[in-house]
Formats: structure tokens, sequence, C-alpha cells
């Protein structure tokens, strides 16, 4: 493995060492790198977001003069390395979750274990019209990702990844690619953002979503029920769509959702 430049170094010149209660394993291969950016198929002008560049392993090998680049560091060390290190990008010492809106083309993150899933659901929410995202994650949080219905892993994550774009892994990246090295395995995949997507708001449809799935154990009628409170329009509006009443949130499609949201929608604006 081709490692990045002396890590430890730039560390000890920085007087810190990784801290665990921000998941801090740099990455340190340039293979891994080089793929991670060539997936990123970035083009003159796009505006990049890096959620938690580090010590800006990948933002170094980013085309910094040829794009708009904002990152989002919560590290008050690291972000002021960075503001030195690459001072035509802007930098925000903020935990990403916390970020406003923007427009932006392509998302680029190592995301931290701990907080993977209040991640993705951020960049659903707030940045849902990207042209592609990269991103990392550990191994084990990857079939949640691609579930489908019937799955143990299905749920809301894979429901809205689906409705913005086409996930493909990229590749498997091995402890020894980081430093300080992880105890587990980690997998980049791509998210190819749909030209416009089955959805004109996905703040929406994200909130309605979480309610269905809200008590997984319940059947369809008495989560939604629960949501629009009204026993007699939940189970028209769920055999409109062909979802049995009794159906559990995890044996619903994912176009059987949408079609339920529409319906939804359409009976608040009546």
């Amino acid at each position: 493995m081709k490692r990045a430049p002396a890590i430890e170094q730039i560390l000890n010149e920085l007087n810190i060492s990784p801290l665990k209660r921000y998941g801090q394993n740099f990455l340190v291969d340039q293979v891994v790198i080089a793929k991670i950016v060539q997936a990123a198929n970035i083009e003159i002008n796009d505006r990049i977001l890096e959620i938690g560049p580090g010590l800006g392993a990948i933002t170094n090998a980013l085309p910094l003069a040829d794009i708009q680049y904002t990152s989002f560091e919560i590290d008050q060390t690291l972000h002021r390395y960075l503001e030195k290190a690459f001072p035509s990008g802007t930098h925000h010492r903020l935990n990403f979750l916390k970020a406003s809106a923007e427009p932006i083309d392509i998302i680029l993150g190592n995301l931290p274990y701990y907080m993977t899933t209040e991640m993705i659901e951020k960049i659903y929410k707030d940045f849902p019209n990207f042209k592609r995202a990269v991103l990392m994650v550990q191994k084990e949080v990857m079939p949640r990702l691609i579930a489908k219905p019937g799955d143990e892993a299905y749920g809301p994550l894979a429901i809205f990844l689906s409705t913005i774009g086409k996930i493909e892994s990229i590749l498997e990246v091995n402890p020894q690619s980081f430093y300080p090295e992880p105890h587990v395995q980690s997998v980049v995949f791509s998210i190819e953002g749909f030209d416009g997507g089955p959805l004109t708001t996905t703040k929406t449809f994200f909130y309605f979503i979480k309610k269905l799935f809200l008590h997984r154990r319940k059947t369809m009628l008495n989560n939604f029920e629960g949501l629009i409170q009204d026993r007699t329009l939940a189970t028209r509006l769920l055999n409109q769509v062909s979802i049995p009443i009794n159906a559990r949130p995890e044996t619903v499609t994912v176009q059987q959702f949408l079609d339920l949201f529409a319906l939804e929608q359409s009976e608040n604006k009546l």
C-alpha cells in the first residue's frame, strides 16, 4: 500500500492525537484516495462539499483551482489547518448535522460510524439535489443502505436513498488504509443522483416514512392511522395503493410508499 505523506509528522507538528470521540481515523492510502476522486467524476466549476476532511487527504487530491470547495470539520485544530493548507476553499468549523442547506453538486465524506445514519438523513433532507455523492461507511452499515422489501435491514435509509439516486459499491477499504487503524472494514460507495427524481420535496417524505417506521412491529394501518389520525381514511388510502392493512412497514415497496405519500398529500390539500 502506498501511504500518504507522513501523517504522523503532521499530527506531531500540530501537537495533536486522533480523537476517538470524533471517530478520527485518517485515510492514508493513496490508491483508495485516487479511486474516491475518480468516482466523484468532478467537472470544472462543480460545487464540492466534503464532510470531515480531517487533514485533507482527499482534499489534496481535488482540482481545487477549478471547483468551488466547502468543508465541514468539527475539530478546531484541524479546521485551522485546513484553512491554512487550502485557502481557496470555504471551511466551516461546524458539525455537518448543523449545516445550512445550499446548492451542491458533489458530496464527499468518510462518515463516522456513530453518526452515519444521521448524516445520510441530513444529506437526504437538506442536500438532495446533488449530482453525485461518494461516501465511506463501515462495512456493516452497507446492507441497510441497499436493503430490499422483506430484508431484515430494510428501513428508512434504504427507502430514502432509493428515491434520490442509484447506489453502487466502489471498493472495500482495509483497516491498514487508515491511521490509526480501526478495528473494522469500510466500504466506499457512490450515489448517482437522479435528474429530478420522484419527489419535489424530500423533507416531508422523510417525516412521513419516519412515522410509518416508528413502530416496526405494528401494522401499516396502525402506523398510518397514528400519522393521519383517521382510521377510515387510512384504510381507504392503503387499499388504493394495494398495501394490505395488516402489512408490516418492512414489506412495503418504495413505489408503494411513494404512491401512499402522494395520496396523503392530496388529501391534505382538499
